[in-house]
């Protein structure tokens, strides 16, 4: 089994929270959009191939608040995501996701994890995958889950909720909540696990046009179950620009979860 410590270190890249329940009556004074108004809007959708930038991190737990990091992504579209965390240029811990696996080197203890993504759900309590975290990480809607969401509209801000969504592939159950800008960028996006009732919270803030398209350059991340919030401010953002994605595994160092 992870360790306290090493599980908070995995799930600090992945992103959210509760706040509130996501079936709740809508507001009396809010306005339905009807189906013929529906070409009026669209989801956030990914239109690069490659994305990389910084994060100047703050996370923060119950427990204890650790010092600011700094975080390099590197998303290859569907393909990888590649996390280098650090402190002061020393590098603490990497990670790189596939669609199959994820892959943890953390050359502070010599330790290290290459499997599935069980760990990181049996711990959040909201089955994880690449693309949840794709879409996470890329501020747009959740990649093939049905049905679609319903939408109101109210204080400009455009409101998308579903009381159950699935995922057949991934056997995934959820309540989710969105909401947009009048801009149709991503302020919000609330995801809570239909069985164990936990959440992960995004929110997104400041947008800046990047190479044509609008980007947050600050979020807020939270889980629930881990009582866990990350702050960031992004820099050096770069879209269509091939990044590094590589991941060595020493062979001195140990398995964090002992194969049997």
């Amino acid at each position: 089994m992870m360790n306290r410590k090493i599980v908070f270190l995995l799930l600090s890249i992945a992103i959210f929270p509760v706040i509130n329940s996501l079936a709740q009556d809508l507001p009396s004074d809010s306005t339905y959009i009807q189906d013929d108004k529906t070409d009026k809007f669209s989801l956030p959708q990914i239109n690069y191939q490659w994305i990389s930038f910084q994060i100047k991190a703050k996370i923060t737990t119950e427990e204890e608040q650790p010092p600011q990091i700094q975080i390099f992504v590197v998303n290859r579209i569907d393909s990888i995501i590649y996390l280098n965390f650090n402190k002061s240029g020393i590098e603490l811990l990497r990670m790189v996701f596939t669609p199959d696996e994820v892959i943890y080197v953390n050359k502070m203890s010599e330790s290290y994890y290459q499997g599935g993504y069980e760990p990181l759900t049996s711990v959040v309590g909201v089955p994880i995958d690449f693309y949840l975290l794709q879409s996470l990480l890329n501020a747009v809607d959740l990649k093939g889950f049905t049905p679609e969401l319903d939408f109101f509209e109210q204080d400009s801000l455009l409101h998308l909720t579903s009381p159950h969504r699935t995922h057949s592939s991934a056997k995934m159950n959820i309540m989710q909540q969105v909401l947009l800008n009048p801009d149709f960028t991503m302020a919000m996006n609330e995801i809570t696990d239909l069985g164990l009732r936990y959440s992960l919270l995004a929110r997104y803030d400041e947008y800046k046009m990047i190479s044509g398209f609008p980007f947050y350059s600050k979020i807020r991340l939270e889980v629930e179950s881990f009582d866990m919030v990350l702050e960031g401010e992004l820099k050096n953002v770069k879209m269509n620009v091939p990044g590094p994605t590589t991941i060595r595994i020493p062979s001195k160092f140990t398995p964090l979860i002992d194969k049997q």
